[in-house]
């Protein structure tokens, strides 16, 4: 896709969750058309897309941790809003893990719903999943030249993954958060020889936890590198009466895992959670500059 020019844009503040839309920049930014490509339902609330864009936006994508702003074409005035990529850079296309409500949702999920007949809902998003009995979800193409969303270049520093070492990786983060850190986890596959990951992640449910597939493949091992393997260990705010593992904060659970003064931190959430993570790393010993954010 060749279809580029450029933007004054709202950026977020470094920081920011959805009210990421305050102050005009004052300078022009780099955008292309894009389609989605692809969708495949991961749980009832969140949807993985993969869109295919202008090359140059692409490149422009180097650093896990970092994201887009993404509008309809029809709105070249503001963003919708700001993802995170979940695929690692120097892929052929942009994948992101969104949620399937509120405005975001409607623009960038509801037109593939109203061609199979039924607007976007939380009982659509749950049947596609639901009719799958069970089976691993299913891929849609959902490609639309007519109406193409536009979406900025890569924005923010992302997470400083020059700075760590093979051994000892801790992610904590919760919900759609799971998407950067998708990203991560691959980009640490493809650059470290023998990364050790633990990834304590936060769901309301079982099935509110996406990417199984891939879960099982890292628990196992990556490809054909045995030594590549994490650890993921999700802990439920709302488990049902068979549920065996954690349960609460993820923060809470930080004995459960090996954390002392070499271990290199990631955390993605919010902000009162991302503040109480950077407490209890320090009280284990892990310095602050091990202590890594994407923005």
């Amino acid at each position: 896709m060749n279809s580029k020019t450029t933007l004054s844009l709202t950026l977020p503040p470094q920081g920011g969750g959805d009210k990421r839309r305050n102050k005009l920049c004052p300078y022009n930014m780099k955008f292309s058309k894009a389609t989605i490509i692809k969708q495949v339902p991961q749980t009832p609330e969140l949807t993985h897309i993969e869109v295919e864009c202008d090359a140059s936006i692409l490149k422009s994508f180097t650093t896990p941790g970092q994201y887009v702003g993404i509008s309809s074409s029809n709105d070249r005035t503001r963003f919708l809003k700001y993802y995170a990529m979940s695929n690692p850079p120097g892929e052929k296309h942009f994948s992101f893990l969104i949620k399937n409500t509120g405005e975001a949702a409607k623009n960038i999920l509801d037109p593939w719903y109203r061609s199979q007949g039924k607007p976007l809902t939380q009982n659509s998003v749950a049947s596609r999943i639901l009719n799958q009995q069970g089976s691993s979800p299913k891929p849609t193409s959902v490609g639309d030249k007519k109406n193409p969303l536009l979406i900025s270049e890569a924005l923010g520093n992302g997470f400083a993954t020059s700075q760590t070492s093979d051994q000892n990786i801790l992610l904590v983060g919760v919900g759609s958060c799971f998407g950067v850190f998708r990203s991560l986890i691959l980009h640490f596959f493809s650059t470290l020889k023998k990364p050790q990951i633990t990834f304590l992640y936060g769901a309301k449910t079982a099935e509110d936890i996406p990417y199984q597939k891939d879960i099982e493949t890292w628990e196992v091992g990556a490809g054909s590198k045995p030594a590549q393997r994490m650890q993921f260990l999700p802990s439920l705010s709302r488990p049902n009466k068979n549920w065996n593992g954690l349960i609460g904060h993820v923060q809470t659970h930080f004995d459960s895992v090996l954390i002392n003064a070499q271990t290199s931190a990631y955390l993605c959430g919010m902000k009162e959670m991302i503040e109480d993570c950077q407490k209890k790393l320090a009280q284990k010993g892990v310095s602050p500059h091990s202590i890594f954010l994407n923005y």
